[in-house]
């Protein structure tokens, strides 16, 4: 029995993941974007105390010694690891290990239906431009501005969606030809939809007065295709009597092997919540270990990496 944790958040609703831009009249409601890792951790983290959980470890404030008295802090203990697109099998018999993820296109490969690498250090093989790149204005030691090594386009990048398969072989094999499938656009996942809402006057939960008065804002909601979920991983062991040897799983706790409501994003949205033992291996690409790019300066060899963030 693991405790790492897959879980897949169906939305009963559309949902509302607001960002900090404004939504005051003409000004359109930017909250219909994918949500950031914090926005779930969050959805989680109230869900754990709204579960009302006994003796749970409480944590102090402060740092490095400095502590204070005072124990508020409960279940920090949890990690997440998402929301990443899910799609879920056709076949309703089908297991959950038969899902499909599906991350964030890295930025430095922009051809539709390709894991080409199209954006690259520029490294000239003539002397004179490379002591012209020696003066440029990146701060040292930084030498060679990143250039676009396809030609001219009016084309706007690859579908910012590729399935983990496809992620493996951009790390691994760029040049490898993937299934047209792997690659998704946002329309692909969901539907934006606008609406125009009353503001409402923070002091008396009231429309029409205040602060409030004559006061109109429009927000886009993101709605979820059928066959779509949000889906993240979830850990959670918390000290039973601060002992660190004795554990409870609380995210098998919540959701107690059955499907559970929990609201996520903003405006109180319920998602229905459905846990499963993380698969082994876990749907995520592996970072390379060996075979670096090996180069010599200043007599010293060097081995090139290239950090990746999902």
């Amino acid at each position: 029995m693991t405790a790492l944790h897959q879980i897949l958040l169906e939305p009963t609703d559309v949902l509302f993941f607001r960002d900090g831009r404004p939504m005051n009249g003409a000004s359109p409601g930017y909250t219909a974007a994918w949500p950031l890792p914090d926005i779930v951790n969050h959805a989680l983290h109230a869900a754990l105390h709204r579960a009302g959980f006994q003796d749970a470890h409480a944590h102090r404030h402060g740092r490095s010694g400095d502590y204070s008295n005072d124990r508020t802090r409960k279940f920090g203990c949890l990690t997440t690891a998402g929301p990443f697109p899910v799609r879920m099998p056709k076949s309703k018999t089908a297991s959950d290990l038969t899902c499909t993820w599906y991350l964030p296109r890295p930025k430095d490969t922009q051809i539709k239906q390709s894991v080409k690498i199209t954006l690259k250090p520029l490294r000239s093989l003539t002397p004179d431009v490379d002591d012209l790149w020696r003066e440029s204005s990146l701060p040292k030691p930084l030498k060679y501005a990143v250039v676009n090594a396809m030609p001219p386009s009016k084309d706007t990048g690859g579908e910012p969606w590729i399935s983990s398969e496809a992620y493996q072989a951009y790390l691994s094999s760029p040049a490898t030809k993937c299934d047209p499938t792997s690659f998704l656009k946002d329309e692909d996942i969901a539907d934006t939809e606008c609406t125009i809402g009353i503001g409402i006057d923070p002091a008396t939960g009231t429309a029409g007065q205040g602060e409030a008065e004559g006061q109109i804002y429009s927000a886009h909601y993101l709605r979820l295709l059928p066959d779509f979920r949000l889906g993240l991983f979830a850990q959670a062991l918390d000290k039973t009597a601060g002992n660190p040897d004795n554990r409870r799983d609380l995210v098998r706790a919540l959701l107690n092997d059955c499907p559970k409501s929990i609201v996520v994003g903003g405006q109180q949205r319920l998602c229905t919540a459905c846990r499963s033992d993380a698969p082994v291996p876990l749907p995520l690409p592996l970072g390379l270990s060996t075979g670096f790019n090996e180069v010599e300066l200043n007599g010293w060899k060097r081995w090139l990496v290239k950090w990746v963030l999902i």
